[in-house]
């Protein structure tokens, strides 16, 4: 692990539901990009992905 960063193998991801949350980044960034705002969406979206992924630690 790197200091301030996460790094876990894909099926961790998913065992911890990581992988679903990272669909609803996805998923905000196509809705923001449509809306024309992708930055507020991406940023709230990228928040709930770190915040599931800080109770890993």
């Amino acid at each position: 692990m790197v200091a301030g960063r996460i790094e876990l193998t894909p099926s961790e991801l998913a065992r911890h539901g990581i992988i679903a949350s990272w669909s609803l980044v996805e998923l905000a960034g196509s809705t923001a990009a449509a809306l024309g705002d992708p930055g507020r969406w991406l940023q709230e979206a990228g928040r709930l992905v770190a915040t599931r992924a800080s109770k890993l630690t």
